[in-house]
């Protein structure tokens, strides 16, 4: 990748869109300079202070951060753990979906003891909101192991039925799996902010790959942000 990057390009490897960008010079929050009326943005530079941005570390997907509430939204959501297509009609079925990800990535050896927390709670009370979403987590923060991620993403196109209000299609599931109650709390007011701006449950249903996932997470928490 060339040094002097043009502002469609800096877009590209910061997987934001150019009018992204282009709000972020107008408010002066991106080192940039001007060539011949032409915006264009040194790579090093670019990369320094996303280091300083993100305190020079990098992205950690564990239940070891000391306080999450300053860590967008973008942070806590890796693309291993989102699912796609969750298609399954019981309680059982869609969490094994959900938890799926944490076998391939070698994190737990069996869901069982986990499926069974989160399927108590549910039976205490319905995770799923009237809107569509989901929230599955334990009744006890504390049970889940250490080191896997805060939260897992999943997302069925067509609805499924999900707790036990019939007709009641449910589409995005956020599972929380942080062990720290301060931090499962929130989490939940994150998301709870998030499900609430403006189309934004419409276009994560309708995006058809991970990736596109991960940067309409960031353009949303550069937009509420402006």
């Amino acid at each position: 990748m060339n040094e002097i990057m043009t502002l469609n390009e800096i877009a590209d490897y910061l997987k934001i869109a150019p009018k992204t960008v282009s709000r972020m010079i107008q408010r002066n929050e991106i080192p940039c300079f001007k060539i011949s009326g032409q915006w264009r943005f040194k790579k090093s530079t670019i990369d320094n202070w996303l280091d300083t941005k993100m305190n020079n570390t990098k992205p950690k997907f564990n239940n070891s951060y000391n306080d999450i509430s300053f860590l967008p939204l973008y942070r806590l959501i890796n693309e291993k753990y989102i699912v796609l297509d969750i298609c399954k009609n019981t309680n059982k079925e869609i969490l094994k979906q959900l938890l799926y990800p944490l076998e391939q990535n070698k994190l737990i050896n069996n869901t069982n003891k986990l499926l069974t927390s989160l399927l108590n709670r549910e039976a205490m009370a319905s995770t799923t909101l009237s809107n569509g979403v989901a929230f599955p987590h334990c009744r006890k923060p504390e049970d889940n192991l250490d080191n896997l991620p805060p939260i897992i993403l999943g997302i069925s196109k067509e609805g499924v039925q999900y707790g036990e209000i019939k007709n009641n299609k449910t589409y995005i599931f956020f599972l929380i799996l942080v062990n720290d109650e301060i931090m499962h709390l929130k989490i939940l007011s994150k998301l709870a902010n998030f499900i609430n701006r403006e189309n934004i449950l419409d276009k994560l249903k309708n995006i058809e790959n991970k990736h596109e996932i991960i940067k309409l997470l960031m353009e949303s928490e550069y937009e509420y942000m402006s």
